[in-house]
């Protein structure tokens, strides 16, 4: 069973390999600090983000999707700290994915808001 660990709407599916094809991701969103945005918040900016290093740290990509190789521990916070607290990732190949929730309106899946 796959590990998953939850930042807000943020899910981190730990995986066993990074996928055939996948490449190293290039236009990565980061705030001011380096800090790379994982999850985006559309109306507070407090957005989700993860340590950077990339002596702990590779971003692939493909078709969209994003995958993370954690070499040593990095954390998950928020820009605004009072919002969630900060977690921990482990060492691990993890596949990145936001939380979706049903619009009965829209009649659609759609990704969880802040």
């Amino acid at each position: 069973m796959n590990t998953v660990k939850m930042h807000g709407e943020v899910a981190f599916v730990q995986v066993t390999q990074i996928p055939t094809g996948a490449s190293i991701a290039r236009n990565l969103k980061t705030v001011s600090d380096g800090r790379v945005i994982v999850g985006e918040s559309e109306t507070t900016g407090n957005h989700h983000v993860i340590e950077a290093a990339p002596s702990k740290i590779e971003f692939y990509e493909l078709n969209g999707q994003m995958y993370m190789r954690v070499k040593e521990d990095v954390t998950v916070g928020c820009v605004h700290k009072d919002r969630h607290d900060d977690m921990v990732i482990e060492p691990g190949i993890y596949k990145h994915k936001i939380q979706k929730e049903y619009d009965y309106f829209k009649q659609e899946k759609i990704n969880v808001q802040d």
